[in-house]
């Protein structure tokens, strides 16, 4: 019969020396953490670009829109000479949006003067972009 090979398994070192494949893992390893960093560090086009801001959700603007009422009814029972005489219905309020930056909320009311005469009001007061920019000093009688 023939005779009989045995498989010599080869490594690249015996092929280009030791040294060489050294430099070689260490030239692939440094590629290897360069890739890494520019993928983790380096900020790609998209996480660059800012995004709007998210629409509110109708809890949220319910939220604020109550809380708009609330401190326009603050302000104006702190300036009445009879708080206690303050009233005003549900459907005597409202808010509007005139633009993105400001809401108006309107409230019509009934509370007494300085003469025990109740009389009817209107108060708009009007909310900024900026918080607390509030605007209370259009009262009207009508």
């Amino acid at each position: 019969m023939g005779k009989n090979k045995q498989n010599k398994e080869v490594k690249i070192e015996d092929i280009i020396g030791e040294h060489a494949a050294n430099v070689l893992a260490a030239i692939g390893l440094a590629a290897i953490v360069a890739i890494l960093f520019i993928i983790i560090f380096v900020p790609s086009k998209k996480r660059r670009e800012k995004k709007p801001p998210k629409p509110k959700s109708k809890i949220e603007k319910l939220n604020d829109e109550y809380h708009f009422i609330s401190r326009c009814e603050d302000y104006i029972k702190s300036n009445l000479n009879y708080p206690s005489t303050y009233k005003s219905g549900f459907l005597d309020k409202d808010i509007i949006y005139p633009n993105d930056k400001m809401a108006k909320v309107i409230i019509e009311y009934r509370a007494k003067n300085a003469f025990n005469l109740e009389i009817k009001y209107k108060a708009v007061c009007s909310y900024n972009d900026k918080p607390a920019m509030i605007d209370f000093s259009n009262y009207k009688n009508f």
